[in-house]
């Protein structure tokens, strides 16, 4: 719907830029982006934008979609649940490499080495592997096991680049 309001009648082409953009699709993507904004919770509002990332085409030329990401990737760390942040910086790298294919390295490696860092302290405490494992009834390795997934596609965003 965005990317219509935003085309002129021939379309955008697939490598369009800010000048091609109609004034009323910048418009309402930045309206959708305000109303992201006004979510107060951080989950919701997180996985929005990121839902979202590719609408900021219509408002920023795409290499600076990169401090977009950047600054999603340092949101995930107010995350409580290294899980939930894990799997989150997971789709975030997914989102952003489907609109920025060639991404720097810097931007794409910062949240893989936020996960190794969350990972490494997290599951070397013995009282937090114990809480979760005990809240969750699960053991310490079956805990650890449903991190991979996301450590997987995390890994191999930084490896498709």
């Amino acid at each position: 719907r965005v990317k219509l309001k935003g085309s002129p009648a021939h379309g955008l082409p697939p490598d369009f830029n800010l000048r091609d953009v109609l004034s009323d699709g910048v418009e309402t993507t930045r309206n959708w982006f305000y109303k992201v904004a006004s979510i107060r919770e951080l989950v919701p509002r997180l996985y929005a934008e990121m839902a979202l990332l590719q609408c900021y085409r219509l408002l920023v030329p795409r290499d600076e979609i990169a401090s977009v990401v950047h600054r999603l990737s340092l949101s995930t760390r107010g995350l409580g649940d290294p899980l939930a942040t894990c799997y989150a910086r997971a789709y975030l790298l997914h989102k952003a490499r489907l609109v920025v294919p060639t991404m720097s390295d810097e931007v794409v490696e910062a949240p893989l080495w936020d996960v190794f860092t969350v990972f490494s302290q997290q599951l070397s405490s013995p009282d937090f592997v114990r809480d979760v494992t005990t809240r969750a009834s699960i053991t310490p390795s079956e805990y650890g096991g449903v991190f991979l997934p996301a450590v997987e596609w995390v890994g191999s965003a930084v490896a498709v680049g």
